[in-house]
């Protein structure tokens, strides 16, 4: 019973292991695209949670509040600047309501921190966009993917 106990502490220790690496991994590659792109690192604000914010212009309007209705210009990227989806191209704004689980959570997190009329860049690990799954072909499992966002209303 003992050696049992044992392995399954191995193996969940080892599998924590592994994903604390991949996060410490996202996390340098997501600073080496902000450096890359002259994010200024002391202006990037990081989450507990591994979201990293870069505010462009901070707006003069209310924080969204939970379940509030939110419209939002977007160009989405991964991190080798495959973009994968934009409301600009589309030209008009993705609506979506706050807090509710209709987007990926990182959206969820980092539009609920940006007044009305902010214009910033997400910087999101993929546990808080499209995880292990991924989704279509340009976004693989485990991709950490980057949105530069503008909150119209």
């Amino acid at each position: 019973m003992d050696k049992v106990f044992l392995y399954i502490f191995l193996i969940f220790g080892l599998f924590s292991f592994s994903v604390a690496q991949d996060s410490n991994q996202e996390k340098s590659d997501l600073l080496k695209y902000a450096k890359a792109h002259k994010l200024k690192k002391k202006k990037i604000i990081t989450m507990p949670s591994g979201l990293m914010l870069y505010i462009m212009q901070r707006g003069s309007g209310d924080i969204p509040s939970p379940k509030q209705k939110v419209s939002v210009h977007y160009t989405g990227k991964t991190l080798d600047e495959v973009v994968f989806d934009s409301s600009i191209n589309r030209g008009k704004p993705f609506s979506f309501t706050l807090g509710v689980g209709q987007v990926i959570k990182g959206w969820d997190e980092g539009i609920a921190l940006l007044p009305i009329g902010s214009k910033a860049i997400l910087l999101i690990p993929s546990a808080l966009a499209y995880g292990t799954r991924g989704v279509g072909t340009n976004i693989k499992p485990n991709t950490p993917l980057i949105f530069e966002v503008d909150i119209i209303e």
